[in-house]
């Protein structure tokens, strides 16, 4: 993951996906590890209550024209593969 601008915000990354995953719900949980000396503590991230799909995601990338426009060509081909997957 990175810090994405915004204050509070961090953006995360999927990495190794299958084909057949492209179309599959999935749940994401974000979390957040501190730890001090010997001692950690974890906090998660509200729980979503609904799955979503990475071709779903890459529909609404699409759609957020400040977002897709940042893109570069490369970026832009594998959004638009991933939102037409059948």
């Amino acid at each position: 993951g990175y810090f994405f601008e915004a204050p509070g915000v961090i953006a995360g990354s999927m990495v190794s996906i299958k084909d057949k995953n492209i179309t599959r719900d999935f749940i994401a949980r974000g979390y957040v590890t501190l730890t001090k000396d010997n001692d950690s503590t974890t906090y998660y991230a509200q729980q979503q209550t609904s799955g979503r799909s990475l071709k779903t995601l890459a529909a609404a990338a699409i759609l957020d024209t400040t977002f897709y426009n940042q893109l570069n060509n490369a970026q832009k081909t594998l959004v638009q593969t991933w939102a037409n997957k059948e």
